[in-house]
């Protein structure tokens, strides 16, 4: 028989199928603060459904794979999902520089995702991209990672560089340095999915998980109308250029908002403040997240 608290997670679950997928961000956030989240505050019920609900998806041997640029959460994102939430003392990890690997198990089952690195010239992200893209006959969906140009470095020299060299001294130079990048990482991404389909190889969906909302909480709107593939940008050209070329029936794209850990962020002396508003909406947020999953694997 299921638990109390399973049966509460079932409930929130079913709170956030959205009738209208395309609502405003700014409405979804207050749905998720008037769902009774409080008494979720342990994240490892989030394993639990993450595994419920690859289990009951009848593909075989599924490999959904995380991508993105440096430092947007992509290593973060994926732990969360496990169950491995951070704690209050948790340091944000190194940029990743390997490819990372997680097994879930549910009886039986085993799934993986892989988080490929975001770095353009490392030798790991090429093979990542390779096996994935033109190997892989199990793939089923990509989860691309963004987080609206707050992509911070974590080496301190590198960072100082883009501030005395390149003159990124401002936060807002920085971040359309990195929205730049980001359309040219997207775009190099999309190319390989149209090839791959070419081949017959190829993923069925991908998720826009637009991360750190908690910077930009009171433009949550504008963010979405630049991810979202039903407004016009430089990147949400780039994607639906892919849909057009392969078609929409063959591959569907959600942008669902995401926060895995709530930051402030510092540029230079600048600071833009973490103000989600608590854990509460940050675990709410990752629920309806896997929801977004659920609904595309159907």
């Amino acid at each position: 028989m299921p638990t109390l608290r399973q049966c509460n997670c079932k409930l929130l679950l079913d709170n956030l199928k959205l009738k209208n997928i395309n609502m405003d961000w700014s409405e979804l956030i207050p749905t998720l603060v008037k769902t009774p989240i409080t008494v979720y505050k342990n994240r490892k019920i989030i394993q639990h459904w993450w595994i419920k609900l690859l289990a009951q998806i009848d593909y075989g041997d599924t490999d959904i794979v995380i991508l993105g640029r440096p430092s947007v959460g992509k290593t973060i994102l994926s732990k969360c999902l496990h169950g491995q939430a951070p704690k209050f003392n948790y340091k944000t990890p190194d940029t990743s520089q390997s490819i990372e690997t997680e097994a879930l198990n549910f009886g039986d089952w085993t799934k993986l995702v892989r988080v490929i690195p975001g770095q353009t010239d490392n030798k790991q992200r090429d093979i990542g991209l390779e096996e994935a893209f033109h190997k892989s006959e199990s793939l089923e969906g990509i989860i691309y990672v963004v987080d609206w140009g707050y992509s911070e470095p974590r080496d301190l020299i590198l960072k100082n560089s883009f501030i005395s060299d390149k003159g990124f001294d401002t936060i807002q130079k920085f971040r359309d340095f990195n929205l730049k990048n980001e359309v040219e990482d997207i775009k190099n991404v999309c190319e390989q999915i149209k090839v791959a389909y070419s081949n017959g190889k190829a993923p069925k969906w991908i998720i826009i998980a637009v991360n750190k909302v908690d910077l930009f909480y009171d433009r949550i709107n504008d963010a979405q109308k630049y991810y979202s593939i039903n407004f016009q940008s430089q990147f949400t050209d780039e994607i639906n250029k892919l849909i057009n070329s392969v078609g929409a029936l063959n591959i569907k794209c959600h942008t669902v908002p995401m926060c895995v850990w709530q930051k402030d962020f510092e540029w230079n002396g600048q600071v833009q403040k973490t103000n989600l508003g608590g854990k509460d909406i940050e675990f709410g947020l990752s629920l309806n997240f896997i929801e977004s999953i659920a609904k595309l694997s159907k």
